[in-house]
């Protein structure tokens, strides 16, 4: 998997560069990329070497409850926030 963390690493340095014109190019397995040729290469590749990631297995990830993110809320939340109205 240290191999796949570096490659995206060098991904995302590549499409935040300034001077990277983005298009939209669809892999053989289905993934949609957005960035220049060389991101599309990139991604194909660890797409490729590990398989199983980009498909769906039709079940979801059990993360224990005792690593559930605490999303802190504002005590008033619901009067201030209504549906379509976020800041």
């Amino acid at each position: 998997m240290l191999k796949a963390a570096t490659a995206f690493t060098a991904i995302s340095k590549t499409v935040s560069d300034d001077a990277v014109q983005p298009s939209e190019t669809v892999l053989a397995n289905g993934n949609t990329v957005y960035g220049n040729a060389q991101t599309v290469q990139e991604i194909k590749t660890v797409t490729e070497e590990f398989p199983s990631i980009w498909i769906d297995q039709g079940s979801v990830v059990n993360v224990p409850e005792q690593e559930w993110m605490d999303i802190p809320l504002l005590p008033d939340w619901r009067d201030n926030y209504k549906p379509g109205q976020a800041r």
